[in-house]
Protein backbone atom coordinates (compact mmCIF):
# COMPACT_ATOMS: atom_id res chain seq x y z
CA UNK A 1 0.00 0.00 0.00
CA UNK A 2 0.99 3.24 -0.51
CA UNK A 3 2.15 5.77 1.92
CA UNK A 4 0.51 9.22 2.26
CA UNK A 5 1.86 12.00 0.71
CA UNK A 6 4.26 13.89 2.76
CA UNK A 7 4.41 10.24 5.06
CA UNK A 8 8.08 9.36 3.72
CA UNK A 9 9.63 6.45 2.34
CA UNK A 10 12.12 3.43 3.15
CA UNK A 11 15.04 2.90 0.93
CA UNK A 12 17.01 -0.06 0.72
CA UNK A 13 20.91 1.09 0.29
CA UNK A 14 23.62 -0.13 -1.76
CA UNK A 15 26.11 -2.06 -0.49
CA UNK A 16 26.92 -3.80 2.04
CA UNK A 17 26.05 -2.75 5.20
CA UNK A 18 24.74 -3.13 8.94
CA UNK A 19 22.12 -0.95 8.63
CA UNK A 20 21.07 -0.76 4.93
CA UNK A 21 17.41 0.34 5.67
CA UNK A 22 17.13 4.12 5.96
CA UNK A 23 13.68 5.92 6.44
CA UNK A 24 13.48 9.09 4.03
CA UNK A 25 11.57 12.43 3.89
CA UNK A 26 10.92 14.61 1.65
CA UNK A 27 10.04 19.06 2.45
CA UNK A 28 9.42 21.96 1.29
CA UNK A 29 10.88 25.04 2.13
CA UNK A 30 12.00 28.16 1.03
CA UNK A 31 15.09 29.16 -1.41
CA UNK A 32 16.16 32.39 0.01
CA UNK A 33 18.48 32.97 -3.01
CA UNK A 34 15.46 32.45 -5.61
CA UNK A 35 12.30 33.32 -3.37
CA UNK A 36 10.68 30.38 -4.64
CA UNK A 37 9.67 27.14 -2.71
CA UNK A 38 11.74 24.43 -3.22
CA UNK A 39 11.50 20.20 -2.79
CA UNK A 40 13.85 18.91 -0.51
CA UNK A 41 14.80 15.51 0.94
CA UNK A 42 16.99 14.33 3.82
CA UNK A 43 17.50 10.59 6.04
CA UNK A 44 16.37 10.39 9.26
CA UNK A 45 17.88 7.29 10.54
CA UNK A 46 19.68 4.17 9.23
CA UNK A 47 18.21 0.26 10.39
CA UNK A 48 19.27 -2.90 10.22
CA UNK A 49 15.38 -4.18 9.21
CA UNK A 50 12.70 -3.20 7.03
CA UNK A 51 10.55 -3.28 10.06
CA UNK A 52 12.75 -1.45 12.26
CA UNK A 53 12.81 1.24 9.67
CA UNK A 54 8.69 1.14 9.34
CA UNK A 55 7.91 1.37 13.06
CA UNK A 56 10.78 4.44 13.03
CA UNK A 57 8.79 5.77 9.68
CA UNK A 58 5.71 6.00 11.67
CA UNK A 59 7.13 7.04 14.97
CA UNK A 60 8.02 10.44 13.30
CA UNK A 61 4.35 11.02 11.57
CA UNK A 62 3.07 10.44 15.00
CA UNK A 63 5.53 13.21 16.54
CA UNK A 64 6.12 15.03 14.04
CA UNK A 65 3.38 17.70 15.02
CA UNK A 66 3.02 18.80 17.95
CA UNK A 67 -0.15 18.55 19.50
CA UNK A 68 -0.31 21.95 20.59
CA UNK A 69 -0.97 22.93 17.00
CA UNK A 70 -1.94 19.66 15.35
CA UNK A 71 -5.69 21.40 15.37
CA UNK A 72 -4.48 24.88 14.30
CA UNK A 73 -6.86 26.56 11.66
CA UNK A 74 -6.64 28.68 8.79
CA UNK A 75 -7.61 31.80 11.47
CA UNK A 76 -5.76 30.41 14.30
CA UNK A 77 -2.34 30.73 12.70
CA UNK A 78 -3.35 34.22 10.89
CA UNK A 79 -3.73 35.54 14.36
CA UNK A 80 -0.79 33.87 15.63
CA UNK A 81 1.26 35.93 12.98
CA UNK A 82 -0.52 39.01 13.10
CA UNK A 83 0.03 39.42 16.54
CA UNK A 84 3.76 39.36 15.63
CA UNK A 85 4.03 41.17 12.62
CA UNK A 86 1.08 43.60 12.40
CA UNK A 87 2.55 45.75 15.30
CA UNK A 88 5.91 46.29 13.63
CA UNK A 89 4.42 47.39 10.23
CA UNK A 90 2.65 50.31 8.98
CA UNK A 91 -0.63 51.04 9.70
CA UNK A 92 -1.61 51.07 6.17
CA UNK A 93 -0.36 47.84 5.68
CA UNK A 94 -1.90 46.55 8.66
CA UNK A 95 -5.02 47.93 7.30
CA UNK A 96 -4.61 46.30 3.84
CA UNK A 97 -3.82 42.72 5.28
CA UNK A 98 -7.17 43.12 7.42
CA UNK A 99 -9.30 43.61 4.62
CA UNK A 100 -7.90 40.98 2.71
CA UNK A 101 -7.54 38.15 5.52
CA UNK A 102 -11.87 38.63 5.60
CA UNK A 103 -11.92 37.46 2.28
CA UNK A 104 -10.13 33.94 3.46
CA UNK A 105 -13.52 33.54 6.20
CA UNK A 106 -14.87 30.37 4.02
CA UNK A 107 -11.82 28.30 5.68
CA UNK A 108 -11.10 29.96 8.69
CA UNK A 109 -12.47 27.14 10.93
CA UNK A 110 -10.65 24.28 8.50
CA UNK A 111 -7.58 23.05 9.90
CA UNK A 112 -4.50 23.80 8.06
CA UNK A 113 -3.84 19.88 7.83
CA UNK A 114 -6.92 19.82 5.83
CA UNK A 115 -6.50 22.88 3.50
CA UNK A 116 -5.84 21.99 -0.22
CA UNK A 117 -5.12 23.92 -3.39
CA UNK A 118 -8.63 23.66 -4.44
CA UNK A 119 -10.17 25.43 -1.41
CA UNK A 120 -8.09 28.10 -1.94
CA UNK A 121 -9.16 28.00 -5.53
CA UNK A 122 -12.36 28.23 -5.26
CA UNK A 123 -12.63 31.50 -2.65
CA UNK A 124 -9.80 33.20 -5.37
CA UNK A 125 -12.46 32.45 -8.38
CA UNK A 126 -15.14 34.16 -6.64
CA UNK A 127 -13.45 37.55 -6.73
CA UNK A 128 -11.95 37.17 -10.23
CA UNK A 129 -11.99 40.47 -12.09
CA UNK A 130 -11.28 42.84 -8.87
CA UNK A 131 -7.98 44.79 -9.16
CA UNK A 132 -4.32 42.98 -9.19
CA UNK A 133 -3.57 44.84 -5.80
CA UNK A 134 -6.73 43.13 -4.13
CA UNK A 135 -6.37 39.60 -5.60
CA UNK A 136 -2.20 40.15 -4.37
CA UNK A 137 -2.96 41.08 -1.12
CA UNK A 138 -5.50 38.06 -0.73
CA UNK A 139 -2.56 35.51 -2.13
CA UNK A 140 0.48 37.37 0.07
CA UNK A 141 -1.55 36.95 3.69
CA UNK A 142 -2.29 33.53 2.18
CA UNK A 143 1.14 33.52 1.88
CA UNK A 144 1.60 34.62 5.27
CA UNK A 145 0.11 31.78 6.90
CA UNK A 146 1.38 28.97 5.15
CA UNK A 147 4.67 29.59 5.60
CA UNK A 148 4.29 30.15 8.96
CA UNK A 149 2.72 26.72 8.88
CA UNK A 150 5.63 25.18 7.15
CA UNK A 151 8.42 26.53 9.44
CA UNK A 152 6.29 25.07 12.28
CA UNK A 153 6.33 21.70 10.87
CA UNK A 154 2.38 21.62 10.58
CA UNK A 155 2.27 21.39 7.01
CA UNK A 156 5.05 20.80 4.33
CA UNK A 157 3.49 21.80 0.83
CA UNK A 158 2.55 25.65 0.30
CA UNK A 159 -0.69 25.71 -2.26
CA UNK A 160 -0.82 29.13 -2.64
CA UNK A 161 2.30 29.39 -5.17
CA UNK A 162 -0.31 27.39 -7.63
CA UNK A 163 -3.14 29.86 -7.26
CA UNK A 164 -4.21 31.21 -10.63
CA UNK A 165 -5.02 35.15 -10.09
CA UNK A 166 -7.74 36.60 -12.28
CA UNK A 167 -7.16 40.62 -11.63
CA UNK A 168 -9.49 42.84 -13.71
CA UNK A 169 -6.63 44.90 -15.08
CA UNK A 170 -4.84 42.19 -16.57
CA UNK A 171 -5.75 40.23 -19.48
CA UNK A 172 -4.93 37.05 -18.78
CA UNK A 173 -8.68 35.07 -19.63
CA UNK A 174 -7.79 34.38 -23.47
CA UNK A 175 -11.07 33.17 -24.92
CA UNK A 176 -10.18 29.82 -27.13
CA UNK A 177 -10.00 30.22 -30.71
CA UNK A 178 -12.91 28.62 -32.85
CA UNK A 179 -10.26 26.55 -34.36
CA UNK A 180 -8.67 25.72 -30.54
CA UNK A 181 -12.17 25.42 -29.26
CA UNK A 182 -12.64 22.51 -32.27
CA UNK A 183 -9.31 21.11 -31.23
CA UNK A 184 -9.68 20.71 -27.38
CA UNK A 185 -13.29 19.30 -27.78
CA UNK A 186 -11.77 16.54 -30.07
CA UNK A 187 -8.74 15.42 -28.08
CA UNK A 188 -8.60 11.87 -27.70
CA UNK A 189 -11.15 10.80 -24.60
CA UNK A 190 -9.39 10.81 -21.17
CA UNK A 191 -9.93 12.36 -17.45
CA UNK A 192 -8.73 15.41 -18.30
CA UNK A 193 -10.09 15.54 -21.98
CA UNK A 194 -13.40 14.78 -20.91
CA UNK A 195 -12.87 17.15 -17.96
CA UNK A 196 -12.46 19.97 -20.92
CA UNK A 197 -14.86 19.49 -23.12
CA UNK A 198 -17.51 19.78 -20.18
CA UNK A 199 -16.02 22.91 -18.94
CA UNK A 200 -15.74 24.64 -22.78
CA UNK A 201 -19.64 23.72 -22.88
CA UNK A 202 -20.97 24.58 -19.93
CA UNK A 203 -19.05 27.90 -18.78
CA UNK A 204 -18.43 26.44 -15.11
CA UNK A 205 -15.58 27.85 -12.90
CA UNK A 206 -13.02 25.47 -12.32
CA UNK A 207 -13.19 24.45 -8.89
CA UNK A 208 -17.01 23.98 -9.58
CA UNK A 209 -16.22 20.53 -11.67
CA UNK A 210 -14.06 19.06 -9.45
CA UNK A 211 -15.82 18.96 -6.35
CA UNK A 212 -19.05 17.81 -8.05
CA UNK A 213 -20.57 15.03 -6.30
CA UNK A 214 -21.96 12.25 -8.43
CA UNK A 215 -25.23 11.81 -6.62
CA UNK A 216 -25.58 16.06 -8.07
CA UNK A 217 -25.35 14.99 -11.68
CA UNK A 218 -28.71 13.98 -13.36
CA UNK A 219 -27.78 12.94 -16.45
CA UNK A 220 -30.60 11.35 -17.78
CA UNK A 221 -32.06 14.58 -17.09
CA UNK A 222 -29.67 16.65 -19.19
CA UNK A 223 -28.60 18.70 -16.17
CA UNK A 224 -26.22 19.19 -12.74
CA UNK A 225 -26.71 20.69 -9.43
CA UNK A 226 -24.36 23.15 -7.77
CA UNK A 227 -25.73 23.48 -4.03
CA UNK A 228 -22.30 25.15 -2.70
CA UNK A 229 -21.10 28.44 -3.65
CA UNK A 230 -20.21 31.65 -2.01
CA UNK A 231 -22.69 33.86 -3.87
CA UNK A 232 -26.62 33.08 -4.25
CA UNK A 233 -26.21 33.34 -8.14
CA UNK A 234 -23.44 30.16 -7.92
CA UNK A 235 -25.77 28.18 -6.49
CA UNK A 236 -27.83 26.69 -9.78
CA UNK A 237 -28.80 23.78 -11.93
CA UNK A 238 -26.29 23.69 -15.09
CA UNK A 239 -27.36 21.93 -18.83
CA UNK A 240 -25.91 19.42 -20.05
CA UNK A 241 -25.11 19.65 -23.50
CA UNK A 242 -25.87 16.63 -26.02
CA UNK A 243 -21.93 17.01 -27.04
CA UNK A 244 -21.06 16.54 -23.46
CA UNK A 245 -23.03 13.54 -22.63
CA UNK A 246 -20.29 11.08 -23.59
CA UNK A 247 -17.91 13.04 -21.43
CA UNK A 248 -19.99 12.52 -18.09
CA UNK A 249 -20.55 9.20 -19.33
CA UNK A 250 -17.17 8.94 -19.12
CA UNK A 251 -16.43 10.11 -16.14
CA UNK A 252 -19.17 8.82 -14.28
CA UNK A 253 -18.51 5.34 -15.51
CA UNK A 254 -16.14 5.06 -12.68
CA UNK A 255 -16.43 7.44 -10.28
CA UNK A 256 -17.51 6.85 -6.60
CA UNK A 257 -18.44 9.96 -4.91
CA UNK A 258 -17.34 12.76 -7.12
CA UNK A 259 -17.51 13.30 -10.75
CA UNK A 260 -13.68 12.63 -11.11
CA UNK A 261 -10.86 12.80 -8.36
CA UNK A 262 -8.36 14.45 -9.74
CA UNK A 263 -7.00 18.08 -8.10
CA UNK A 264 -6.77 21.29 -9.28
CA UNK A 265 -2.78 21.18 -9.56
CA UNK A 266 -3.02 17.94 -11.79
CA UNK A 267 -5.61 19.17 -13.75
CA UNK A 268 -3.66 22.69 -14.46
CA UNK A 269 -0.70 20.82 -15.60
CA UNK A 270 -2.78 18.31 -17.50
CA UNK A 271 -4.96 21.45 -18.93
CA UNK A 272 -1.32 23.21 -20.39
CA UNK A 273 -0.08 20.42 -22.25
CA UNK A 274 -3.39 19.78 -24.14
CA UNK A 275 -4.22 23.21 -24.67
CA UNK A 276 -1.04 25.26 -24.81
CA UNK A 277 -0.88 28.96 -24.35
CA UNK A 278 -4.37 28.86 -22.77
CA UNK A 279 -5.31 28.57 -18.15
CA UNK A 280 -8.08 26.38 -17.09
CA UNK A 281 -10.18 29.76 -16.36
CA UNK A 282 -9.99 30.42 -20.26
CA UNK A 283 -12.73 28.09 -21.10
CA UNK A 284 -15.48 29.82 -18.67
CA UNK A 285 -13.88 32.63 -21.22
CA UNK A 286 -14.27 30.94 -23.94
CA UNK A 287 -18.37 29.65 -23.02
CA UNK A 288 -19.07 33.16 -22.75
CA UNK A 289 -17.77 34.70 -25.20
CA UNK A 290 -19.03 31.84 -27.63
CA UNK A 291 -22.97 32.22 -26.48
CA UNK A 292 -22.57 36.09 -27.24
CA UNK A 293 -21.47 35.20 -30.69
CA UNK A 294 -24.56 33.28 -30.79
CA UNK A 295 -26.71 36.02 -29.53
CA UNK A 296 -28.07 34.15 -26.42
CA UNK A 297 -29.96 36.55 -24.15
CA UNK A 298 -27.65 38.15 -21.46
CA UNK A 299 -30.35 36.45 -18.16
CA UNK A 300 -29.70 32.85 -19.54
CA UNK A 301 -26.05 33.51 -19.73
CA UNK A 302 -26.11 34.81 -16.53
CA UNK A 303 -27.80 32.04 -15.46
CA UNK A 304 -25.56 29.33 -16.65
CA UNK A 305 -22.61 30.51 -15.49
CA UNK A 306 -23.94 31.72 -11.85
CA UNK A 307 -23.10 35.72 -12.54
CA UNK A 308 -24.83 38.25 -11.17
CA UNK A 309 -26.70 40.92 -13.24
CA UNK A 310 -26.57 43.50 -10.70
CA UNK A 311 -30.53 44.17 -11.74
CA UNK A 312 -33.18 43.11 -8.96
CA UNK A 313 -35.64 42.95 -11.50
CA UNK A 314 -33.34 40.12 -13.32
CA UNK A 315 -32.08 38.74 -10.15
CA UNK A 316 -35.19 38.27 -8.27
CA UNK A 317 -38.20 38.18 -10.29
CA UNK A 318 -36.61 36.14 -14.13
CA UNK A 319 -36.87 32.61 -13.59
CA UNK A 320 -35.19 30.74 -16.18
CA UNK A 321 -36.79 26.79 -16.72
CA UNK A 322 -33.82 24.48 -18.06
CA UNK A 323 -35.36 24.35 -21.59
CA UNK A 324 -33.98 27.77 -22.93
CA UNK A 325 -30.53 26.88 -21.09
CA UNK A 326 -30.43 23.63 -22.76
CA UNK A 327 -31.24 24.99 -26.10
CA UNK A 328 -28.23 27.86 -25.86
CA UNK A 329 -25.43 25.24 -24.98
CA UNK A 330 -26.81 22.57 -27.69
CA UNK A 331 -26.42 24.89 -30.02
CA UNK A 332 -22.56 25.62 -28.87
Amino acid sequence: MKNPNGYGTIVKLHGNRRRPYATKITFVTLDTITNTYVRKSKYLGYYETHEEALTALAKHNIGSIPESIVDLTFKEVWDIWAKRNLEKGSNSRASAYTTAIKKWAPIYNKRMTDIKLIHLQDIIDEYEGQSKSALNNMKLVANFVFEWSIKNDLITKNYVEFLDLNPKDVTNHVPLSHEEFNRAVNLPLSETSALINIYLRCGCRPSELLTLPLEDVHLNERYFELKKAKTRAGIRIVPIAEKAVKSFEYLTKNASKFLTDIDYQDYRMQFNNLVPGHVPHDTRATFISFMQEKEVPLPIIQKIVGHVSGNITTDVYTKISLEPMLKAVNNL
